[in-house]
């Protein structure tokens, strides 16, 4: 028969206690053995290539530029001179009439419909078209329209837009310095800046 004094709970305490210690050093132990994420030796966005710290210059555009017989407008190329043109578009309520103008002769506007001349400043309106030419004080023939712009006369023009030329600007390093053999920028590992 087995004696009392083995079945009795606190002689388990010595071992339970000896099982603790050594399973928390299996815990330390294994989170110490994982590996440790290291830095390289390059900062972000560099890679090491032959011992030296490399990365891809940022070239900003060069100042916009158009083509002969452009000019830089809005950011947008467009014709000096007008391709075409058209006879005024006229807002609501008001259309193209053509009469005699007491002071310019024979001439063109937008006049309020049911209107008749001489007209009151009133009735007549300025053309909706984006861009306007007005004749001089004379009539004007041009080469993209179907007859002579009487003096005075406003008339819708019509430029043709491109897209303008971006020259390459300068490769530049916010971090290293250019080397101009290789075109990248480069610095020595271990450093983080210029």
């Amino acid at each position: 028969m087995m004696s009392d004094k083995l079945h009795h709970p606190y002689h388990l305490v010595p071992t339970i206690a000896v099982l603790g210690v050594l399973f928390s050093s299996i815990l330390i132990t294994a989170a110490y053995a994982q590996p440790q994420q290291q830095r390289g030796p390059c900062p972000e966005g560099f890679s090491l290539n032959r011992g030296v710290c490399q990365a891809e210059p940022e070239v900003t555009p060069g100042p916009a530029t158009c083509e002969e017989g452009f000019e830089l407008v809005d950011d947008m190329c467009r014709t000096i001179e007008p391709t075409r043109f058209h006879m005024a578009f006229c807002p609501t309520g008001h259309s193209v009439a053509f009469y005699t103008h007491p002071e310019h002769g024979f001439i063109s506007s937008c006049t309020a419909i049911g209107s008749h001349p001489p007209f009151d400043e009133s009735e007549i309106a300025d053309p909706t078209c984006d861009i306007l030419f007005k004749a001089p004080n004379e009539t004007v023939v041009l080469e993209n329209y179907e007859r002579p712009v009487f003096a005075h006369e406003t008339i819708c023009a019509f430029y043709e837009v491109k897209e303008p030329i971006h020259e390459e600007g300068e490769p530049t390093c916010e971090v290293g310095s250019l080397n101009e053999d290789s075109g990248m920028c480069e610095l020595k590992p271990g450093r983080r800046s210029k």
